[in-house]
């Protein structure tokens, strides 16, 4: 057996622990690395995990697989400081690792981020005069109505924001109050949207056009800054042919937007008159 296939077989038994004592981190020269060796000189994992990252900041469309790629090269990564690398001293090893568990951490932070958005439903208990304007609606002697509050409470602003509104009376009208979000608001039956309605912002209120009157509207705003809410009336009439309340009694909303890379959901239902059957949106 040659000097060179002995040296090969001694360095091959320190790998796989069957002789202990110092050893190169490398093969003796003269023979080839397997392709595990390989993608272990290259860091492949670790490529992989900033591939996952990547796909992550994309947005929505492809956070899922992102996030997929990134926990299983980072299990992968952790795996080979524990097992590949174990011709390494103690200290080199445990460094490793808790870096990979870090790098995990960080994957964690971003895809279970925490993304609080409040919504509150307030009635209109005033009476304004007839033809006094309220975020831009004409208001009649005839509305009744309410208010929606959204509010971003995080620290980072959210895009995005479409959902569906419905009552228990029909929807006269809507405007909105920001400060710098646009938004806009189409009456629709479920999946159809009644077109030659729609609401453009003025640079404060958001005036609406002469709409028709329906049960449910969708409701598209661009964003919500951090800390900043945004006010939406709605004004209400008195469904004559389903009788019931003078004006609305139950409100749900339900839909979605987009925070910290992924869509979340944005669903809430709640009585404004006590005695309400719940609304719920087909």
């Amino acid at each position: 057996m040659s000097e060179e296939s002995r040296q090969y077989r001694r360095w091959r038994e320190r790998q796989s622990g069957a002789i202990h004592g110092p050893t190169s981190a490398t093969p003796p020269s003269g023979e080839k690395l397997s392709a595990r060796e390989w993608q272990i000189k290259f860091g492949i994992p670790a490529t992989f995990v900033a591939v996952g990252m990547a796909l992550i900041a994309m947005g929505p469309a492809f956070f899922k697989w992102g996030a997929i790629l990134a926990y299983v090269s980072a299990g992968w990564l952790l795996f080979d400081w524990w097992y590949y690398y174990r011709r390494l001293s103690l200290l080199l090893r445990l460094i490793g690792m808790s870096g990979t568990v870090v790098i995990g951490a960080a994957i964690s932070l971003v895809v279970f981020h925490w993304a609080p958005l409040s919504v509150s439903f307030l009635r209109i208990t005033e009476h304004y005069a007839d033809g006094v304007e309220i975020a831009g609606i004409k208001w009649s002697p005839k509305y009744s109505g309410f208010r929606i509050i959204l509010r971003n409470d995080s620290d980072y602003a959210y895009s995005n924001i479409e959902f569906l509104i419905r009552s228990d009376v029909m929807i006269a009208n809507i405007g909105f109050i920001a400060k710098f979000e646009s938004c806009a608001a189409k009456p629709t039956l479920g999946p159809i949207e009644i077109s030659g309605a729609s609401i453009a912002p003025d640079g404060k209120n958001a005036v609406p056009l002469d709409l028709p009157m329906a049960d449910m509207y969708k409701i598209v705003c661009d964003r919500l800054l951090p800390h900043d809410p945004v006010e939406i009336v709605v004004a209400t009439r008195r469904n004559i042919i389903d009788g019931g309340f003078d004006e609305a009694s139950s409100v749900a909303i339900r839909g979605s937007f987009e925070a910290f890379f992924k869509t979340r959901p944005l669903e809430k239902t709640e009585c404004l008159i006590q005695g309400c059957k719940p609304i719920m949106i087909p």
